[in-house]
């Protein structure tokens, strides 16, 4: 510890600061400081204290002197709360022990018993037993120092012989009966009453020497029953009321009105605890109670206690008529006490109590509760005639009741209730005919709220749909938006009472208004949160619009259900209504495209939310496969029935298959999304064919290749470990889909490497590389060169097969032949070369009679091609190069069969002139036709 000096200066120093300091926070702080000090104070040795300077005893004392005249002044001021008087008094009084022990100084020990004492109880007013108990152990001490219990004591000295006389031992033993009470108190706040009674034992010990003290001792234990009574501790409970009773009556007793209110808690005390156990104790005490002081509250209890131990009804009439007699009762009382009979279902003496009670009691406030609570027994007794009577006395003025706010607000709760419970059981004419009388008392007396004009008017219009009366409906229903505009239940019944009105079109508005709408109180909502409530309304609304079989207003309804639902299953089940809806929808051509567009959405949103529950896990697989086989079989469907379609049918299968993906990785959901894949490249390719903007046909050309992506991988997956057959139908038709996208997309590198690629396969098709060579002539891209690089493939493997196909290998040759030279008048010799190596090729399997034979058009074709081939170059001066032609061209005549007669002499007769004229002539063009 620091220098004793510096530390007793530092504390000095803070008590200084809190007796002028005025700031709570500030005021807090220096508290804390002086408690974490006292702290440090009791961590030295008794010595070490008993040893301190006489100047520095003085300095402390000082100290808790002034600590404990803050502490008055405040707490007479009312400037700072109890907690903090309780902190500076145990400052005071801790400092106050600690700078004087050892001190046998009768005044000094005397001082510090009343200090302690007194901490104690402002820590026991503060709810804090730990610390009292702490202060009391110092206040024992002192008691102890003083030889308190000698002096006390029957065999000790006389009150003459005490050092201050008789008058000083009297007030020592009045601080320790003070002490001892604390202590038992402290014991009771922690629930130890075994403890607190021996406490209480040694404090009556002391009423011998202090009889007039008695009344103090017995309110300590009235108030520690009335703690145990709080804490349910009815033994004990019982126990203290008990002795507080008994003490009550003795030297000093207690008023009259407290012995009585005693016996009442130890009658109710004993109810509580077990009603039918000690029934007849608590009948004695407040008997006792009721003899010694007549209370109203004594004989209400009574009939509770005759009530609770099911008396005869002579005895509680006798017990009522005496409550209803005492001069004393008030009519909160005497309505409490009806209640309390009708709660027990003794209704016949509440009724005939409330007849006697409209006698005894008169004015405003009287006339109009016992009115009310005539009319809620007669509600309980089923007596509704004679309630709507006095009910319409009340509206028509001929009732002496003027109601009060608070009695009118109960009565029409009444009415209310009684209105819910009708029209629960469907009986919507006697629920009208109680809000109506509810309506009528609020325009006789003006005293409801718009919020509970509008929840009537609600009510009301319940009654009215119902009851099929939509035009007083509609009124009532106004009259809500008049007064509560914002209500969605008044925009529901709005909706409701269009609907059976068949307006459409209002109907379809109030959906609308009703998906805007929110409560501005919770506690109007009887669904929470307040959102699902919404929901829940426009759910409704979705329900009574099929009933009435207007798709138009369910599927406006569905669709806000959709923006408003957070609930996984309603909003499954809000799709799958809304594309039934749809698909049946029968109109004309205009609308089905429109609905089927919707549909789609209707799909796609579905898609998107059961992706995100099964990212999540929040939704059980089994669900979730059955809800995603559904959506897919929808999809499949509908991409099947618009196939005429390509955009829709694109759009269907694409889908399709992402709900596939959903559904696992087996075998036979790998093999539906493949299906699903390749139907959406061909009709996402039909689509780009069929579109016109660029920008457009390039986005969907590039929406083709990601397809064909997606396929592969999935069919990879599909055939796992199995080998890739390239013949597959499907790979094949991917195949074509990217080679024609990449065509019309201008890729030519990629062509040439894709084509490249397949023609390195073995086990592709030869038609499949004439598809591709065709492809590849297709505008915009009509490269020549990649297709007679495909065609020179396809027929070297046709001229492998055996037999030779002669018939696919001629149409080959027409087309490689066609690729060079074109319409035949071409002067560039390396593609005349090209072409002649064609034609003799087609001429040497024209000449092979053991294979199929040469299709004679095709001959005639080349016939007419070499000989037009002949001509140009002879018109262009190339002589030698017509000859070779023109003879070729009499060869391939030589193989017609059909034709031969028909061209034959006209050919020989050219042919001859030509030959003839070879040398000499110029530049003339003669054409042969067919």
């Amino acid at each position: 510890m620091e220098d004793v000096n510096a530390f007793i200066r530092r504390l000095n120093s803070l008590v200084s600061k809190i007796c002028v300091e005025e700031d709570p926070v500030k005021s807090d702080d220096i508290i804390g400081q002086l408690m974490v000090m006292l702290e440090r104070i009791n961590q030295l040795s008794l010595d070490a204290l008993q040893k301190l300077p006489v100047e520095q005893q003085l300095q402390l004392q000082g100290s808790a002197v002034s600590l404990w005249n803050v502490a008055v002044a405040k707490k007479t001021s009312g400037s700072v709360s109890s907690l903090f008087i309780a902190k500076l008094r145990h400052l005071a009084c801790n400092i106050a022990v600690t700078s004087s022990l050892g001190n046998t100084n009768f005044a000094v020990l005397k001082r510090h018993l009343c200090m302690t004492s007194k901490a104690a109880s402002d820590w026991l007013e503060c709810g804090n037993p730990e610390m009292a108990d702490q202060c009391l152990d110092l206040a024992l001490q002192a008691l102890e120092s003083l030889d308190f219990s000698s002096w006390s004591s029957s065999d000790g000295l006389t009150d003459e012989s005490h050092p201050r006389g008789a008058h000083w031992l009297q007030d020592l033993q009045r601080d320790a009966l003070k002490v001892y009470c604390s202590k038992g108190q402290v014991y009771i706040t922690r629930g130890q009453h075994q403890e607190a009674v021996e406490w209480m034992k040694k404090a009556k010990m002391l009423l011998e020497s202090l009889p007039d003290e008695s009344s103090i001792v017995a309110m300590h234990c009235f108030n520690f029953g009335v703690d145990a009574m709080k804490r349910k501790m009815y033994q004990p409970c019982v126990d203290w009321f008990r002795e507080s009773y008994e003490m009550g009556k003795s030297n000093t007793p207690l008023e009259g009105s407290v012995l009585t209110k005693i016996l009442r808690l130890l009658a109710s005390a004993y109810l509580e605890w077990d009603p039918e156990a000690y029934a007849q104790k608590a009948i004695n005490a407040v008997g006792l109670a009721n003899a010694e002081h007549s209370h109203p509250s004594g004989l209400h209890l009574k009939v509770k206690i005759i009530l609770l131990s099911n008396g005869n009804n002579a005895k509680l009439q006798a017990a009522v008529e005496e409550l209803w007699s005492h001069p004393d009762l008030t009519l909160d009382l005497a309505t409490e006490t009806i209640h309390l009979l009708t709660k027990h279902n003794r209704l016949d003496v509440a009724v005939k109590s409330c007849k006697v009670l409209g006698s005894r009691f008169h004015g405003q406030n009287a006339d109009s509760k016992l009115k009310v609570l005539q009319i809620e027994l007669l509600f309980k007794d089923k007596e509704l005639t004679q309630a709507q009577e006095i009910l319409n006395q009340c509206i028509t003025g001929s009732s002496t009741a003027n109601f009060d706010p608070s009695s009118l607000r109960t009565l029409h709760s009444l009415l209310w209730e009684q209105a819910a419970v009708v029209f629960e059981n469907g009986d919507f004419n006697t629920a009208l005919l109680w809000y109506n009388l509810s309506y009528s008392l609020f325009t006789h007396y003006m005293e409801l709220e718009s919020p509970n004009i509008a929840r009537l008017q609600r009510n009301r219009a319940s009654c009215l749909i119902n009851l099929k009366q939509y035009n007083k409906a509609e009124e009532a229903v106004h009259d809500c938006i008049k007064h509560d505009s914002r209500n969605p239940y008044t925009h529901f019944l709005s909706f409701r009472v269009a609907l059976y009105n068949n307006n459409s079109l209002q109907a379809i508005e109030a959906i609308k208004t009703l998906s805007a709408s929110r409560f501005d109180n919770e506690a109007d909502c009887s669904i929470k949160p307040a959102d699902s409530a919404v929901s829940s309304l426009i759910s409704l609304a979705a329900q009574q619009a099929f009933e009435q079989t207007n798709q138009e207003v369910t599927v406006e309804a569905l669709e806000k259900l959709v923006e408003h639902s957070k609930d996984h299953k309603q909003l499954m089940t809000t799709y799958r209504c809304l594309i039934r809806l749809k698909c049946t929808s029968a109109e004309g051509e205009e609308k089905k495209e429109t609905d089927v567009k919707k549909v789609w959405s209707y799909l796609k949103s579905a898609y998107e939310l059961l992706q995100k529950k099964g990212s999540d896990g929040s939704h059980t697989q089994e669900i979730t496969l059955e809800e995603t086989n559904w959506f897919m079989k929808i999809a499949w469907n509908l991409a099947i029935e618009n196939s005429d379609s390509s955009e829709l049918t694109y759009k269907f299968f694409s889908l399709c298959a992402e709900f596939c993906a959903l559904i696992g990785q087996d075998k036979a959901s790998l093999g539906r999304q493949k299906t699903c894949l390749v139907m959406a490249a061909a009709a996402c390719l039909q689509t780009a064919r069929e579109t016109i903007e660029a920008q457009e046909k390039s986005t969907l050309l590039e929406q083709v290749l990601d397809l064909v992506k997606t396929c592969r991988d999935v069919y990879c997956q599909f055939v796992g470990s199995e080998v890739v057959n390239s013949s597959d139908r499907a790979l094949v038709l991917l195949n074509l889909y990217e080679f024609e996208a990449l065509g019309k997309l201008g890729r030519s590198v990629e062509m040439e490497l894709f084509a490249k690629q397949i023609c390195s396969s073995q086990s592709t098709d030869t038609k499949t590389i004439e598809t591709l060579a065709a492809m590849a002539m297709e505008p915009p891209c009509q490269y020549s060169s990649l297709s007679k690089k495909l065609l020179t493939v396809a027929l070297e493997r046709h001229k492998e097969t055996v037999p030779v196909e002669v018939t696919r290998c001629s149409k080959i040759l027409h087309s490689l032949i066609q690729l060079s030279l074109g319409d035949g008048n071409c002067s560039d010799s390396s593609r005349t070369d090209e072409a002649w190596g064609h034609f003799s090729d087609a001429l040497c399997l024209i000449q092979n009679r053991e294979q199929t034979e040469y299709p004679e058009m095709e001959i005639l074709w080349l016939m007419t091609k070499s000989w037009n081939t002949g001509i140009y170059a002879y018109g262009t001066g190339k002589v030698e190069e017509a000859n070779r032609w023109c003879s070729l061209s009499m060869r391939l005549l030589n193989y017609l069969t059909n034709f031969k007669e028909s061209y034959e002499p006209k050919m020989q007769a050219l042919f001859e002139e030509v030959s003839s004229k070879m040398e000499d002539a110029k530049s003339a063009e003669i054409k042969l036709e067919p």
